[in-house]
């Protein structure tokens, strides 16, 4: 393994797109997107918060990597503890210094975010609560961008942050049975339905239904590779479900009328499956 595959393995790069996605939802909750500086600001400052909890989380488990997994990037030798330790201080900090320009309250939400990954990382082995502190990640991100272009919070907010939170929590728990020979219900299963269900009630305009459509039959195929006797492949339906977080971010985007964000959102999900073709989502 060369280096600079090394650390984007260590980085699970493959799934960055996803962030873009995240980022136009929460910026779409809050105002009409257009173009502003403060949105590639915000991606990159995600960015650099993602790709900062991805080596930490090889730090933290270097040791299980070790037994389990001994080509990853740290166990093998290619990228040294030490090595990874100071690119992880120096990320967190470049993504608290992209934030700190738009004021205290963004601030305030990435230092949040900074806790829920370190608390995710150092304690998700044998904290059963641990899919939740994940999906807390992901929804703190819409809103770090949310705050980025309005004052304070709305309840349309945290309802697509609940809703995140939700779908990343059935992603990882349904991650973490890829050592076992098959999961004990299937209520991980039901949880990311619920969503769509939700915002289809809600609003039934014809992208809606196009983009819940979409959705509903990918989160399915992926889920045959939990459930299905004869092609069962967790690592890939997680790949796959990451890659999903696109589609889902495509239904938010159509419940605030931002239509042609919606087609970015589909062009990330695209992007994410071609790039973990190459380097391993999870």
């Amino acid at each position: 393994m060369t280096k600079l595959k090394a650390y984007l393995s260590l980085a699970r790069i493959s799934n960055a797109p996803t962030l873009v996605s995240n980022v136009l939802v929460g910026s779409a909750l809050a105002m009409p997107l257009s173009p502003d500086i403060r949105l590639p600001s915000i991606i990159l400052a995600v960015f650099m918060f993602y790709t900062a909890g991805m080596f930490f989380n090889d730090i933290c488990d270097r040791e299980i990597d070790r037994k389990e997994r001994p080509e990853r990037p740290i166990p093998s030798g290619v990228v040294s503890v030490a090595e990874a330790t100071f690119i992880v201080a120096m990320l967190f900090a470049a993504g608290l210094g992209l934030l700190w320009p738009w004021g205290h309250n963004v601030l305030v939400a990435g230092v949040a975010l900074f806790g829920l990954i370190v608390l995710y990382d150092i304690w998700h082995k044998k904290n059963p609560f641990s899919p939740v502190v994940m999906g807390a990640c992901r929804g703190t991100v819409y809103v770090i961008a949310f705050l980025a272009f309005a004052s304070s919070t709305t309840p349309q907010l945290w309802i697509a942050a609940g809703w995140m939170v939700l779908y990343i929590s059935s992603l990882t728990w349904i991650a973490r049975s890829e050592n076992t020979n098959q999961l004990s219900s299937y209520l991980p299963a039901s949880l990311p339905f619920l969503p769509a269900i939700y915002y289809l009630v809600f609003h039934t305009s014809t992208w809606m239904i196009v983009a819940v459509l979409l959705y509903t039959c990918w989160t399915t195929y992926s889920l045959k590779f939990v459930y299905g006797e004869k092609h069962r492949n967790i690592g890939r339906a997680v790949g796959y479900l990451i890659a999903g977080i696109s589609l889902f971010d495509g239904i938010l985007l159509t419940n605030t009328g931002t239509t042609w964000w919606l087609l970015i959102a589909w062009s990330c999900f695209g992007s994410t499956l071609f790039f973990q073709r190459t380097i391993k989502g999870t």
